[in-house]
């Protein structure tokens, strides 16, 4: 047997229903408050759509927190500043090994930080992939030297 709410309207757009405040727009009638106090339950789609996006969201932070792992957004944009001071001091023609030392940089990190952004967007196609597929991420390895690199920036 189904219980009869208790109702009363305290003001308008202001109910109380089994004890309980509800707001509604002020005309809102004693059918639309009991609606509004009472929302539908969800559908079997819209908690699968919830699902998968509590997914999306552990996944993506998953891939963040590895990708910062190895190196802090900090040391990221240090190692772009450091490219960015090298290619300057080399197009103003100074000397490779010149350009390397006033930049904190030395011979090989070019190279890896080259490794180190394909590794990023490889982080983030798996990350992409897992979500879409529905299947657990393969995170791909970091590579040599690239932890490294990281470590002195």
């Amino acid at each position: 047997m189904t219980e009869i709410p208790q109702i009363e309207q305290l003001a308008p757009g202001s109910w109380m229903i089994d004890g309980e405040k509800v707001f509604t727009k002020p005309d809102a009638t004693e059918a639309e408050a009991l609606a509004a106090a009472n929302p539908p339950l969800p559908t079997p789609a819209e908690i699968a759509d919830e699902q998968r996006a509590v997914r999306a969201t552990a996944i993506k932070a998953e891939c963040r927190a590895r990708i910062l792992a190895v190196g802090s957004e900090t040391t990221q944009m240090n190692i772009a500043q450091a490219g960015i001071v090298f290619m300057a001091a080399v197009l103003d023609g100074t000397p490779r090994a010149d350009a390397l030392a006033a930049s904190g940089l030395i011979e090989g990190d070019l190279e890896l930080a080259q490794r180190w952004k394909a590794w990023v967007a490889a982080m983030q196609a798996e990350c992409r992939r897992a979500i879409l597929s529905g299947t657990d991420p393969v995170w791909p390895e970091v590579p040599e030297g690239v932890a490294g690199l990281a470590a002195r920036f």
